[in-house]
């Protein structure tokens, strides 16, 4: 009988274009272009630039671009610093939160692009390639449920190199033996601890990008003959057992409906630079200032109703949340994130910067929020995202916003419009207007490029 992992094999290599609806198709265009615009904005960080200067210093065979500068670099290598740039302003996809904390595109694009680049691939293998990374990625994480993370772990990093390679693998053309034991070589590529909360330490940032490397080197490894257990997940000593624990899987949710039912139907889209579970109350603030103008000056006391997980995980310890020390702090903060929301009317990349977490007005506003937690919004989630604040201000007066669903939710998704809007805030502090919309159009049209590198060729800008 089939292994898991053999069988999530032997659906990726079979996997056609001709399979995937146009839905499917269109929510990958539309992945894509987000994460191009991430990518590119996350190489505008200092955690970005030291990753880019460690492949710089490597060197090796030039074959694949890393997003913004001119030089090629090794696939693998390539792969590692866009990933690492993809995850470093948290405006990257993830999956809905019915399904997991996951998020595909971090550990899939980069992967994709470094190989389509390498091999010449055309817009239609890159496709199959990005919904294969997609796929796999999002069922190993969906599968553990929330195990992986109560445990300590990031999912991105244990399940990432699983994804990297579906994405590489059909460029490569693998069979499913070889990819089967690539995935059997990714269990030990599989890693990343969420220590990071405790410091605001980068290290989150860089999970994708050993994800992405390991995943390449596992279908490098294998395409030559070298072998992994396959009984990867479902073992003794498989994934599950060791990062989930027993009991807090399901391993038949990894097959159920696969080719039929693709994870692509979930992706949600990010409008807000910081954790995703901090959108619901996020979207209630901008349902406010949409509705109500409001002098931050004048707040006296800010009261959010919403989860108590959110709570916990993003209030406290509460001196640590209302001073962050770094922009992860910041993006992993409720206090921090809503009063930069409240101030400045947004909360997008350089309201996590400097500007936003030395500034003592935000901080002093942050001071004036308190959270309490709604056990009927609780049982509404994950269904729902529920959340709502109340703002009153220095001279009495009172405003409320409650919603259902956070922005960029399935409940309240961001048009393509929007997410093209965002592409161009994010791609145009690299690149000139005009190769901007080249690259939408570019986009728009994945499927009929001849070779992804007509795309890749144009993500470069004049310096560097």
């Amino acid at each position: 009988m089939a292994t898991y992992s053999q069988k999530l094999a032997e659906f990726v290599c079979d996997l056609k274009f001709k399979d995937l609806p146009e839905e499917i198709l269109r929510l990958a265009r539309c992945s894509t272009i987000d994460s191009i615009g991430v990518i590119l904005a996350g190489h505008q960080t200092e955690s970005a630039r030291i990753a880019v200067d460690v492949v710089r210093s490597n060197g090796g065979t030039p074959e694949s671009t890393i997003f913004g500068y001119k030089s090629k670099f090794p696939a693998h290598a390539s792969a590692f610093a866009n990933a690492v740039a993809a995850h470093s302003t948290e405006l990257d996809d993830h999956i809905a939160h019915t399904r997991s904390l996951n998020h595909p595109g971090v550990v899939t694009f980069p992967a994709a692009f470094a190989m389509a680049e390498k091999v010449g691939a055309s817009g239609e293998q890159f496709m199959v390639s990005v919904v294969a990374g997609y796929e796999i990625n999002s069922r190993l994480n969906g599968a553990a449920n929330r195990g992986i993370y109560d445990r300590g772990f990031h999912g991105t990093g244990v399940c990432g190199p699983f994804g990297a390679a579906a994405a590489a693998a059909p460029l490569l053309g693998l069979n499913p033996e070889q990819l089967a034991n690539a995935f059997g070589i990714c269990g030990s590529m599989a890693a990343g601890l969420s220590e990071y909360h405790a410091s605001g330490a980068w290290t989150k940032r860089m999970h994708p990008g050993w994800a992405c490397q390991g995943g390449i080197t596992a279908v490098e490894l294998a395409r030559r003959g070298y072998t992994g257990p396959p009984t990867i997940l479902e073992g003794n000593y498989g994934l599950y057992k060791a990062y989930a624990g027993e009991g807090n899987y399901d391993l038949d949710s990894l097959t159920t409906n696969l080719g039929r039912d693709f994870e692509f139907s979930f992706i949600i889209y990010k409008p807000f630079a910081c954790a995703g579970q901090l959108h619901s109350p996020l979207t209630a603030a901008q349902q406010l200032l949409k509705e109500h103008t409001i002098d931050p000056s004048q707040i006296e006391k800010v009261t959010v109703k919403t989860r108590r997980e959110l709570i916990r995980r993003f209030t406290l310890p509460r001196e640590n949340k209302l001073h962050p020390k770094t922009s992860v702090d910041g993006q992993f903060s409720l206090l921090y994130s809503l009063a930069a929301f409240l101030y400045f009317g947004r909360a997008f990349l350089e309201e996590f910067g400097e500007k936003g977490i030395n500034n003592p007005d935000v901080l002093d506003l942050a001071a004036r929020i308190d959270c309490i937690e709604d056990p009927e919004m609780d049982k509404r989630f994950p269904q729902e995202e529920p959340s709502e604040i109340t703002v009153q201000l220095k001279d009495g007066a009172t405003y409320r916003a409650s919603v259902n669903f956070a922005k960029g939710s399935l409940g309240n998704p961001l048009t393509e419009e929007e997410l093209r809007d965002k592409f161009r805030i994010l791609a145009g502090n690299v690149l000139s207007r005009a190769t901007v919309e080249s690259i939408i159009d570019s986009v728009s049209n994945l499927e009929k490029l001849h070779n992804i590198g007509e795309l890749t060729g144009l993500i470069t800008p004049l310096q560097h």
